[in-house]
């Protein structure tokens, strides 16, 4: 997107000097042809075309050093560092502004990874603005951690503190990776951006000075625990494959990193079947392997083992809801009815489980009236501006004939969160079964582009179709 806003920005210029090479004076055909290739290229946002076009033209007039600019700008655009180095190494225009060329050389030397050559540009000479390196470092940096190369991770973002020292986001991933790669730096960080506000360095700080009498390990289960929280698997995974070293015997350790792993896309089963062989009485890591089968399509295996979770810590209500949710996919209803019932009664005061229970009951319209509404009014009384309860609460409504107190729950869940698709599904559906058209066709039309390719996106396209005129 940035490339192609960058792109689009440069096609004015290009254009104009269109209608120099266009003068009497005799140009060659190929330097022309170039040019015009070179602007509807940047004006469509194809930034390769036009990059190599421009390239072409300056084949041809060596000599135009001011259509050096629009060219870097055009390979930084186009994302190739290694173009952009090459023309500002030939040189800069004197009309070009000093901070800019620094600014792209450092943006360009992002782009091949010489973060330390671009950290050294900046910043630039009197604090002007120069947010793509850093914006580039922040990038690297988090696809480092999701790659579990945190030693290079915390060199990235030890720059880039240097460099923003208002970057807190940036300062907390330092800390959480500390932990894991130099525990005795980590305290130090988070603390310091725990004093800015940010939660998750809280945690973490909180999590290290709860666990320093009983050592290391217990440091590494209490981190290892708020990662898993924050679903930050890739140091979850760094954190408990760290007790693992320590305690080859842990079987939580071994069913923590499994999850971790099967949640980055990885292999956990190896690590889930060693918990469950080092403690065959573990509820968590029946749970666990449980939902690494319902994951692989496999329902029933899954029941078979969710189902002994559930037996072993009968009021554990996340295993009964899972439970149900293997039922649900093996074609179980009624079992999952129950269980999903099971699991907002064993905590009753957590609205998730009221809005499962609702949720399962109104995609099957089953007990709508009895269930779903009774369930979707306590998730709406437990959270009152959660969108997604206030959403099956009055789609429950449209779904019993209540229309007028469904139009009233669904335009609020609309407007709470816009950017969802289902309750712009849910209210389409009611706007067309009142024959209003085209406010039906409106929220129809977002909720299809807001679903993509999900169920509810479909169901959008499919509700559009039947929509009048």
């Amino acid at each position: 997107m940035w490339g192609r806003l960058q792109a689009r920005g440069l096609a004015i210029g290009l254009a104009i000097v269109i209608l120099i090479l266009l003068s009497p004076s005799p140009v060659p055909r190929r330097a022309l042809q170039a040019w015009t290739t070179a602007s509807r290229a940047a004006l469509s946002g194809d930034t390769a075309s036009a990059t190599a076009a421009l390239q072409s033209f300056q084949e041809a007039f060596p000599w135009l050093s001011p259509l050096r600019d629009p060219a870097i700008r055009l390979a930084l655009a186009n994302q190739d560092g290694a173009r952009a180095l090459a023309l500002l190494d030939a040189g800069i225009p004197e009309e070009t502004d000093e901070a800019a060329a620094r600014c792209w050389r450092a943006e360009a030397l992002a782009f091949e990874g010489q973060w330390t050559e671009a950290a050294g540009l900046l910043p630039l000479p009197n604090d002007e603005a120069c947010p793509a390196p850093i914006r580039l470092m922040r990038l690297a940096a988090r696809q480092a951690v999701d790659a579990q190369d945190l030693e290079g991770a915390v060199v990235l973002l030890r720059r880039l503190i240097v460099l923003d020292p208002s970057d807190i986001e940036s300062a907390t991933l330092l800390g959480a990776c500390l932990v894991l790669v130099d525990p005795a730096a980590a305290p130090a960080v988070l603390e310091a951006a725990e004093r800015q506000g940010n939660v998750f360095a809280a945690e973490l700080a909180t999590a290290l000075r709860s666990a320093p009498a009983f050592g290391r390990p217990s440091a590494l289960t209490e981190v290892g625990r708020v990662f898993l929280q924050r679903s930050a698997w890739p140091l979850a995974a760094g954190a408990f494959q760290q007790l693992i070293g320590i305690e080859p015997g842990n079987a939580a350790a071994h069913a923590y990193y499994g999850l971790a792993l099967q949640q980055m896309g990885l292999d956990g089963l190896p690590a889930l079947e060693e918990a469950l062989r080092l403690d065959p009485g573990s509820a968590p890591a029946r749970s666990m392997l449980g939902l690494h089968w319902l994951e692989q399509g496999q329902p029933e295996q899954a029941v078979l083992h969710l189902r002994r979770a559930l037996d072993l810590d009968p009021q554990n209500s996340a295993f009964a809801a899972s439970l149900a949710a293997a039922e649900a996919a093996a074609g179980d209803v009624r079992a999952a009815l129950a269980d999903y019932r099971q699991a907002a009664e064993l905590d009753p005061a957590n609205p998730v489980f009221w809005r499962l229970l609702a949720d399962f009951c109104l995609a099957r319209e089953i007990e709508i009236a009895d269930t779903a509404i009774p369930a979707a009014r306590n998730a709406v009384a437990l959270s009152p501006n959660e969108p997604g309860s206030i959403d099956l609460l009055g789609y429950a409504h449209f779904l019993t004939g209540n229309r007028t107190l469904a139009e009233r729950l669904l335009a609020r869940a609309v407007l709470l969160d816009p950017a969802s698709a289902a309750p712009r599904l849910h209210y389409g559906m009611l706007l067309s079964a009142q024959a209003r058209n085209l406010e039906a066709r409106s929220q129809l039309a977002a909720a299809a582009s807001l679903g993509a390719d999900t169920p509810t996106g479909e169901l959008a396209r499919r509700a559009l179709l039947l929509v009048g005129e």
